[in-house]
């Protein structure tokens, strides 16, 4: 199968054989946006990105891979820091994220440890924070002189076992204001908005339906190919949507607009060709670089026939091609 691409983006052809015979064809185009500060989005270069095969990690949470056949829906994910309201310290506050009719919000506190009491002690003041799953609960605990790690987020912190080992120990920086520690005992949801890793407990839980336990049958569902926290999987994200970050910029308050980006793959195999909308199924928020990362993915299978001339071509779906966003 051959990619002729007429946008410029950056764009690949991912190929697998499901069954003897039959393909399945993945085109994956991505493209980075940049925010104006009224919220606007302007198409960049293509070499402002890259198509990754596996997970990129960086200090704010990974890059998801690109490699996956489709995602049921819209994966949203945020890097970003917590901001302190006017660059003053403080001990506690809140960043919120709105887009379209998605709201979620997080808590954001200083370090704080368990005392002997094991109460927790005061927060220490902070003035900016990672919004990272390492300052979310997770990470590992002692069990019986044993290492013992949190499956939902093993590289988080606030994990205690057993109440020997509590005093001294941080507890978590980043909450659910649903689901709040208030003693060493809890067990409270991983909060984030960074990529979910593969391996965490909370992907696997929604990737596979157990079928038989006796038999251990089981089957996996399309969620398997989600990369983003559960809380930021929307069905649909519509082009132009407004969003706004608050919290996570000195300035108080990141706008930012779904990209206006329409892309079509047309597929021809022998005489026939066939149009198929590649849909934008990932936006990474990238505060700090005041940068969207859209990726678009149209999936399609066909017989392999041999000396048949298979072909997509990427083109823009619009006569006119990427535009400037609206403005909120």
């Amino acid at each position: 199968m051959e990619l002729e691409d007429t946008t410029g983006l950056c764009a690949r052809i991912f190929r697998g054989e499901p069954e003897p015979g039959l393909m399945l064809c993945v085109v994956v185009a991505k493209a980075a946006f940049a925010a104006a500060p009224d919220g606007s989005t302007e198409l960049c270069p293509a070499e402002w990105v890259e198509i990754l095969t596996e997970p990129e990690q960086t200090p704010l949470g990974a890059y998801p891979s690109d490699q996956v056949p489709y995602r049921p829906g819209v994966d949203l994910f945020v890097h970003a820091l917590a901001h302190a309201p006017g660059g003053r310290p403080t001990a506690a506050m809140a960043v919120g994220l709105r887009l379209g009719a998605l709201a979620r919000t997080l808590h954001i506190i200083g370090d704080r440890r368990w005392t002997r009491s094991l109460r927790p002690t005061s927060p220490a003041p902070f003035v900016t924070m990672p919004l990272t799953y390492a300052r979310a609960f997770g990470g590992q605990a002692l069990a019986r002189g044993e290492p013992l790690v949190w499956p939902d987020n093993p590289e988080g912190r606030g994990f205690v076992e057993e109440e020997a080992h509590a005093e001294g120990a941080l507890l978590p920086n980043i909450e659910d204001p649903r689901d709040r520690t208030a003693s060493w005992r809890d067990r409270p949801r991983v909060a984030g908005w960074a990529p979910l890793s593969p391996q965490s407990a909370i992907h696997l839980r929604r990737s596979v339906e157990l079928l038989d336990a006796e038999k251990g049958a089981y089957r996996l569902n399309p969620a398997v190919f989600s990369c983003a926290h559960p809380d930021l999987v929307v069905p649909d994200l519509a082009p132009g949507t407004r969003g706004v970050l608050t919290g996570v910029d000195p300035s108080g308050s990141f706008h930012f607009t779904s990209p206006r980006l329409e892309l079509v793959a047309e597929v021809e195999l022998g005489p026939k060709t066939h149009r198929i909308a590649a849909r934008m199924d990932t936006l990474g928020v990238l505060v700090g670089e005041r940068r969207l990362i859209a990726t678009y993915r149209a999936s399609f299978r066909y017989r392999l026939i041999p000396k048949q001339i298979r072909r997509v071509r990427l083109s823009f779906a619009g006569p006119t091609g990427p535009a400037r966003s609206d403005s909120p």
